[in-house]
């Protein structure tokens, strides 16, 4: 005979840490020996839980929230135990208690709903400082409330006729295959993250069938080595509110196409003789590059103009920015980068629309040119896609780059 009684218990699962090094609270549901384990959707590091009082400690800076979670949670499990008639509560298995609950649209924590779900992994990215990729899930949150008319939406509602309509809905509002790529792969995130999170069966997922249309490829976005030259050769000296601009432009190129996001961020410190040692944002990968020798008048000229940080360039006026406060004066200072070289090119007779990514792939595109090797553009670049480079090769020496960036040598022009 079985008993009649589930037992709940709140356990933290230590052999799958997350990225950050924090473990899985569940909720384990017992019976007859047979269990059950059921997330709480919190994570927690091993040295902030307390394995008597089964709960978050302060030490961590989300423990109201995640204790208040956990006990909804269990509530949830606990009110829906409660309330099964005798008989099925008698006869019920863990395995068939978990897939009743979980075929509920019930709150527990974060219920199975769309808005809630991107919410709590907005907040999560901002706090460990994502903040551009959350600004991406904000973003498709907005097209999706706009395509519900702010009505909420439960995962399970989400399947392939839905997907296909909000499709084309984007495609008559005059969206691009890449921004509708974009905004069904943020959805398609959220969708598996529920899955893990056993907030709905891998049965119900739409994704098997609904196929996310493919992002257009980019445009290049190269300008010739001639054009390079004008930019660099460029007088500034009527134009002085253009001058900052023409500098990071050929900062970036001059450091081997170092992006926008790294150049702001570059010190000093960076410079070993004539080697830059930096770690890309993007990767968190070390990487370095052996600067053109147009850079370092540049660096010269902005060392005697210090402020009182370390960095190179007057862009980020503080080192303790917070990860909004660094995003926010980034994209600011990008919009300006971008407006000024638009100005330049005019001055300078270049049809070209010349961004920030115009550096990366024009120095990519005029190594190319001058015959060297894939691999080694691959390297300078600090690319870690196929997609980019096609290529995906090991590291290769200092002399071998060292060699390849004079190619590049601007006295040629």
């Amino acid at each position: 005979m079985s008993k009649r009684n589930i037992d709940f218990k709140i356990v933290m699962l230590t052999h799958k840490p997350n990225t950050n090094e924090e473990y899985p609270i569940y909720i384990r549901l017992t019976k007859d020996r047979a269990i059950a384990n059921m997330t709480t959707g919190v994570f927690c590091s091993a040295i902030n839980w307390d394995k008597i009082k089964l709960k978050v400690k302060s030490g961590d800076k989300r423990a109201i929230y995640k204790n208040e979670r956990i006990t909804q949670f269990l509530t949830r499990l606990e009110e829906f135990h409660r309330h099964l008639d005798t008989k099925k509560r008698d006869e019920i298995t863990v395995g068939d208690f978990k897939k009743s609950f979980l075929a509920l649209d019930t709150n527990f924590g974060v219920k199975a709903e769309f808005f809630n779900l991107v919410d709590l992994h907005y907040k999560n990215l901002m706090e460990i400082g994502k903040v551009s990729t959350a600004r991406n899930f904000r973003d498709t949150r907005n097209c999706v409330s706009k395509f519900t008319k702010d009505k909420t939406i439960f995962l399970k509602n989400i399947d392939y006729d839905w997907l296909s309509k909000l499709e084309h809905q984007m495609k008559k509002e005059g969206n691009k295959n890449s921004t509708i790529s974009n905004r069904m792969r943020d959805i398609r995130n959220i969708y598996y993250r529920a899955i893990k999170q056993d907030l709905i069966g891998e049965d119900k997922n739409p994704f098997k069938r609904y196929v996310i249309p493919a992002a257009e490829k980019t445009k290049k976005r190269a300008i010739s080595f001639e054009d390079i030259v004008k930019i660099f050769k460029f007088d500034i000296t009527d134009y002085p509110e253009l001058e900052l601009s023409k500098d990071t432009f050929i900062l970036s190129y001059g450091l081997g196409g170092m992006n926008f996001t790294d150049l702001i961020q570059l010190k000093y410190s960076n410079f070993e003789g004539e080697k830059v040692i930096y770690t890309r944002s993007k990767t968190k990968k070390e990487m370095y590059a052996y600067p053109l020798s147009e850079v370092f008048p540049i660096i010269e000229k902005y060392k005697q103009l210090r402020t009182k940080t370390n960095y190179i360039l007057p862009i980020l006026m503080s080192e303790d920015l917070t990860p909004t406060q660094f995003d926010n004066r980034k994209m600011k200072m990008l919009g300006r980068f971008n407006r000024d070289m638009k100005e330049i090119a005019k001055l300078c007779g270049i049809e070209s629309n010349i961004t920030s990514y115009v550096c990366r792939h024009s120095f990519a595109s005029n190594l190319k040119k001058k015959g060297v090797r894939i691999d080694i553009i691959s390297q300078f670049l600090a690319h870690e896609s196929t997609e980019v480079t096609k290529i995906y090769l090991n590291d290769f020496d200092d002399e071998e780059m060292v060699n390849s960036k004079n190619v590049l040598n601007l006295n040629e022009g």
